[in-house]
């Protein structure tokens, strides 16, 4: 049986937090999907869909000696485009696509949910639409916090040195890698003061 992790985050943008949770779920998956959030409920600013999207293209790199394929699943935008009305796309729906899609394959598999400790916490994950079914659907990963770096920092080195690009850099290196700073850098990310606007819990990640 094929043994799937699914990881969703909002990755604004992928840090060496989300890579340390990846290599703690490694030995346990047959593959891993990243689902990125295509907008946030609580109005989290983040960075357009497509930045992000090639973010994790840079960031998956980091595996590409991997024998357990990451893969990049942009599901989320497919099912927005897909509704006729607006409105939240819940982790619920989302692992129900994804199991969907996996049935059609006709192979055994088995979806599992990827979760960090923090998100674990009974106050953030109460809050889930639906979690208690998504416990009964869906065995829980629940990785262990080693790297305490949320891509909520990265953006506040982008706005705090805004105007001090080597040292702005230097900071981010250290947090995302070199082509991902190179990445932030050329397209001008995470520069203006609304970035800061943020919530500690990401949208594929709370509801």
């Amino acid at each position: 049986m094929q043994r799937i992790g699914v990881l969703g985050a909002s990755f604004n943008p992928p840090t060496i937090g989300h890579q340390d949770v990846i290599n703690q779920a490694l030995p346990f998956f047959d593959e891993i999907l990243l689902v990125p959030s295509v907008s946030h409920p609580f109005r989290k600013v983040l960075a357009p869909i497509h930045h992000r999207l090639e973010m994790l293209k840079i960031f998956i790199e980091n595996w590409q000696k991997s024998i357990v394929p990451i893969k990049i699943m942009n599901i989320e935008e497919t099912m927005q485009k897909s509704r006729q009305e607006p409105g939240p796309i819940y982790t619920y729906d989302v692992l129900s696509a994804l199991t969907e899609l996996y049935q059609s394959y006709q192979k055994p598999f088995q979806i599992h949910f990827i979760l960090g400790p923090d998100i674990f916490s009974t106050e953030v994950w109460h809050k889930f639409h639906r979690y208690r079914e998504i416990e009964e659907k869906w065995p829980l990963f629940i990785a262990k916090e080693n790297i305490h770096v949320h891509s909520s920092l990265v953006r506040e080195i982008c706005v705090k040195y805004a105007k001090e690009p080597l040292l702005r850099r230097n900071e981010l290196i250290h947090l995302v890698g070199k082509p991902m700073t190179d990445y932030i850098e050329w397209h001008g990310l995470y520069r203006e003061e609304n970035a800061l606007k943020d919530m500690e819990i990401s949208k594929f990640n709370a509801v």
